[in-house]
């Protein structure tokens, strides 16, 4: 490891599962050590401040079930539970749920991390590197907020045991309809929801259901028999939601290494002139959550859809991860009017609350 960089979240929550492994039971002052010596924290950082990040991630893995803590004070010691370590973590199915309903929120995790290390963590955790793939993740969720827990843990069980086995399952919705074959092929968030996104048994329509509106998942017996099973979407776009891309010119003085720019998927380009960052390009969607984040930058310019910035995205692959999007400009551009209606609206409703509460304050 070069000296001086922190290595990303996910190696060091590796890194303190091998520990566990090795060690079995260990208190946090050795785990600590340990890091310290191998060079998992930023030259310079204080000893309190060491303790508060190990501490987080030893709490954040005893919230979802994998180590317990015995003991008080000086003599604390951490231990591995019985059910989850031997060549691997052994998870009972809901603990499988929570960890993968973990990466969906994760941010931190996913975020700051590679695809192949979070592939290795799943495999750690008995969880099939396939599944990553059927995982759609929204970098603008940050919080699971309004998330029935109890609820949904049973359900996603269910889903990735379907997934995993490529299972049909019947899905009672709402208390009423009933969808009796459907296929599973992946398990997003979006706007702090969990949805399940399957294809009818029989039509191979696309359907994308919110969790905390499904009451029942019975995995049915039959298995999906085709060559190929059918691809997850790289990105979860919700029904009525149609995908464009647009730019935004901002003309801001980068404050750090061009190398941090990409922190969103849907930002596919930038344009840099010396250390002013001048454009950027990226997939917009039409729907009212998306239309509500982009209030900050009416200061800004939009830049509509053109051949430029259409001929840009073909060339960074975008096509292949919205397969919504659209070549036309002419699409792109009705589209991007819709963005901005919605905007319009969204700025209309908010202004008129705003305004009945400084009424009523006046009163």
């Amino acid at each position: 490891m070069a000296k001086g960089k922190e290595p990303k979240k996910l190696r060091m929550l590796l890194r303190i599962l091998d520990i566990f492994h090795a060690y079995g039971e260990i208190n946090a002052g050795r785990i600590l050590k340990i890091l310290d010596a191998e060079g998992y924290f930023s030259p310079g950082k204080k000893e309190d401040s060491k303790r508060r990040l190990l501490n987080y991630y030893l709490s954040e893995l005893e919230a979802l079930g994998y180590i317990g803590l015995k003991g008080e004070g000086r003599g604390a010691r951490w231990y591995l539970k019985k059910n989850l370590f031997k060549d691997g973590c052994f998870l009972l199915d809901e603990q499988r749920a929570l960890f993968v309903l973990n990466i969906l929120n994760g941010e931190d995790i996913f975020f700051n991390s590679t695809f192949d290390e979070l592939a290795k963590l799943m495999l750690k955790f008995s969880l099939s590197s396939e599944l990553l793939g059927h995982l759609s993740l929204d970098p603008h969720v940050r919080y699971f907020w309004g998330v029935n827990m109890q609820k949904i843990l049973p359900l996603t069980s269910k889903i990735i045991s379907a997934l995993e086995k490529q299972r049909y399952i019947s899905v009672l919705f709402k208390g009423e309809k009933v969808y009796h074959s459907l296929l599973p092929i992946s398990l997003g968030m979006r706007r702090g929801r969990v949805y399940l996104v399957a294809l009818e048994g029989k039509t191979g329509k696309r359907k994308v259901l919110p969790l905390e509106k499904i009451d029942q998942i019975s995995l049915k017996d039959n298995r999906y028999k085709g060559k190929h099973f059918p691809s997850a979407p790289p990105f979860l776009t919700l029904p009525n939601e149609e995908v464009f891309i647009f730019g935004i010119e901002l003309n801001k003085k980068i404050p750090y290494n061009t190398d941090l720019l990409s922190f969103s998927r849907l930002i596919f380009h930038h344009e840099i002139e010396g250390d002013i960052l001048k454009k950027v390009y990226m997939v917009g969607f039409t729907g009212e959550y998306f239309a509500s984040r982009f209030v900050l930058f009416l200061n800004k310019n939009l830049i509509p859809p053109s051949e430029d910035i259409i001929r840009t995205a073909r060339k960074k692959g975008v096509d292949k991860l919205f397969p919504g999007l659209s070549s036309s400009v002419e699409v792109n551009r009705e589209r991007f009017d819709k963005f901005l209606e919605r905007m319009r609206r969204f700025i209309e409703e908010k202004s008129a609350i705003l305004q009945n509460y400084l009424n009523g304050r006046s009163n």
